[in-house]
């Protein structure tokens, strides 16, 4: 059937623009993670609190950002109306890649945070390491994501996110 052929052409393009996509979204992650290295600021040290809450602010509010669009994916995606395969599948690879984002972000968050123990609170800097574990978790999950697992991953991250701020 012509068709079928059709529509599996148009997946495997969908899917390997979409891996296009995460390849070069990492390499541009590990670009600036070299660039902040050479200007001095290495997250497997302890840093001066006066770099390190900047950072903390700055990359919450990032990190907001990312749990927004990913949560407002995953409701769009917990809708039941007629969606065709490609639109799935693309909405799909970007909260995969929100989450792959969402876990990058926090592992340094996380190393950083340390930096400022015990200033932060121990519960918080521990979250931190536990939501990075779970989105990574959520990463390496079957190939359907659960949507109330990683609904409450944005729950809680949000949830974090709100007390590094106040915690500052």
């Amino acid at each position: 059937m012509p068709g079928n052929d059709e529509s599996h052409h148009a997946e495997a393009a969908v899917a390997e623009a979409l891996s296009l996509f995460s390849t070069l979204t990492t390499a541009a992650d590990v670009w600036n993670s070299i660039n902040e290295r050479r200007a001095g600021h290495d997250p497997t040290t302890q840093e001066g609190a006066h770099w390190v809450r900047p950072y903390l602010k700055e990359a919450a509010r990032e990190l907001t950002d990312v749990l927004v669009e990913l949560h407002a994916s995953l409701s769009s995606s917990s809708d039941p109306g007629p969606v065709d395969r490609r639109m799935r599948l693309v909405r799909r690879g970007s909260e995969l890649m929100l989450i792959q984002r969402a876990a990058r972000m926090l592992q340094p968050i996380h190393q950083r945070m340390l930096s400022l123990y015990p200033d932060l609170p121990e519960a918080l800097v521990e979250e931190a390491r536990q939501l990075q574990t779970t989105a990574t978790r959520l990463l390496d999950t079957d190939a359907e994501m659960h949507h109330p697992d990683a609904s409450r991953f944005v729950r809680r991250a949000v949830s974090f996110c709100d007390a590094l701020h106040r915690a500052l």
